[in-house]
């Protein structure tokens, strides 16, 4: 019989192996997929940015959402705060989905604690033609090296 520790290091070595063969095959089977993205072949991400103004004036509070038309894109969303707004965006034709946020009252942070803090209520206001996916009216083109002013201009009664 080996000795205690011979015994366990022998051991230790076996793990050691079983687990660097599954890190090898598991680093070939991840390496074509984290590498098809490199070169300049790849589509790469580009900034957008730009104003969102309702009726003339920035639009306080809401989210822009730049949408592939046929779904084949990933989508990419942004905060608007006083207007502004920045993202990264795949290059190309994209449906433009806005919704702006309005506070309509408080209510309690968990509905769960009637102790816990009251926080703003906001509401979603603008109308399908900006903020529903299905039905906006919105559209824009980012070009390969993106877009540093692209602005939208709102109009409601």
């Amino acid at each position: 019989m080996a000795p205690y520790g011979l015994y366990k290091w022998d051991k230790r070595i076996g793990e050691i192996n079983i687990y660097g063969l599954c890190w090898l095959v598991l680093a070939g089977l991840a390496a074509p997929v984290v590498l098809s993205g490199c070169g300049s072949s790849g589509l790469r991400m580009v900034s957008v940015a730009g104003q969102v103004r309702l009726n003339g004036k920035p639009l306080e509070e809401g989210t822009i959402d730049f949408q592939d038309p046929h779904g084949n894109a990933p989508n990419a969303q942004a905060v608007i705060r006083q207007g502004a707004y920045n993202c990264q965006v795949l290059p190309g034709r994209k449906k433009v989905v806005i919704q702006g946020f309005k506070v309509v009252g408080k209510e309690r942070a968990s509905r769960a604690d009637p102790d816990s803090p009251l926080v703003d209520r906001k509401e979603q206001f603008l109308p399908p033609k900006y903020s529903s996916p299905t039905s906006t009216e919105l559209t824009a083109d980012i070009g390969p090296s993106g877009n540093r002013s692209l602005n939208f201009e709102l109009k409601i009664p």
